[in-house]
Formats: C-alpha cells, structure tokens, sequence
C-alpha cells in the first residue's frame, strides 16, 4: 500500500506554510480489503468493516466524499458520539484500531455518494 499527501497553507496576513509530509508505503499482511461506492443518507449507516472484522493489528481506511456541498459524520456506533467529520469533496486517511466494531456514516442534509477502502494492517 502507498499513500502520499502534502499540505500548504497560503493566505495574505498569515504565515505561510507547506510540507510534503508523508511518503508512506506499508507493507500488507493480509490479503483481504473492502471497497465501497455509494449512498449514504440522512439515516446513519453501517460501514462493511469486512469478515472476520479488522484484524488485531487495524486497518488503513481511506474515505472520499464525493459531495460537492454536504458533509458525512462517521458515528462510533448506531446512535452514537460522532468521531470525525469529512468535508464535501475531500477524502481523509484514518487508522482503525483493532478495537472499532461498528462505526456509522451518516450524511448531513441530503444523500451523498461516498467512496471508500479499508485495507488490514
């Protein structure tokens, strides 16, 4: 598995910033990984975290709302705490521990399409 993303922070009046911070390429032990692409809705929904679930060592996981105005909350569980949000049109890189069992992903306003891939550490 590769990944690589780089960060710059550009606007008059503020100190200006960028890095080029990670270059990451991991070897992966296992042979499994779950691809995802569709609808979420306004109702929170399970995401697949695959069988058996993710390993004692985590998972990678990298989510893309394709949105181009609403957001996605990802719940610790049904009706639960929400973790993080992803911002329309942007994609995150998170590492589960072993220890998630069922996150959910539900859309702010209106449905919206969501990709993403869950890789075993």
């Amino acid at each position: 598995m590769s990944f690589s993303a780089a960060f710059k922070f550009d606007k008059a009046d503020v100190d200006k910033f960028e890095d080029a911070f990670l270059q990451m390429v991991r070897t992966i032990a296992g042979s499994t990984a779950i691809k995802f692409t569709g609808s979420i809705a306004i109702t929170e929904i399970a995401m697949d975290l695959g069988t058996p679930a993710i390993s004692l060592t985590g998972a990678w996981c990298f989510i893309y709302n394709r949105d181009p105005t609403n957001y996605v909350t990802m719940l610790r569980g049904t009706a639960s705490t929400a973790i993080l949000r992803i911002p329309p049109k942007t994609g995150i890189m998170i590492f589960f521990d072993s220890g998630i069992t069922a996150p959910y992903l539900i859309a702010n306003t209106a449905a919206v399409i969501v990709s993403y891939w869950i890789i075993p550490a």
